[in-house]
């Protein structure tokens, strides 16, 4: 399969009968993305957790956009979870928020990391 200007993994999906490629071929595909192929390493885990995710949950896993505000679920559940855990603080900060890079490289989406510290 060549590489192609616009694709996302849903159309490959889609595009292969409910298939996805193999990973050496989305390798190919990322790398041909002058701004992406700097990060391809980064990105073939997050390949690997979708192609997870949708073995987990079929299709609907591929849909980027979520039927729920996940921030405001944590803001309404602070109190409950401040307790549950016995702490005293908790912060919620979106990747674009943080200042801890390390942290944020780690975040997919729909999979929220929880920090001690």
């Amino acid at each position: 399969m060549a590489a192609r200007n616009s694709y996302s993994l849903k159309k490959i999906y889609e595009e292969n009968n409910g298939e996805f490629i193999d990973n050496k071929e989305i390798t190919k595909m990322i790398v041909a993305i002058p701004i992406v192929k700097p990060k391809a390493k980064e990105a073939m885990p997050f390949v690997q957790f979708i192609k997870d995710k949708v073995g987990q949950r079929g299709i609907q896993a591929l849909d980027l956009i979520f039927n729920i505000d996940q921030r405001k679920v944590f803001e309404e559940m602070i109190e409950y979870l401040k307790g549950a855990l016995k702490i005293d603080d908790i912060v919620i900060e979106s990747v674009e928020e943080t200042a801890d890079q390390t942290l944020a490289s780690k975040v997919v989406p729909g999979t929220p990391i929880v920090n001690f510290s």
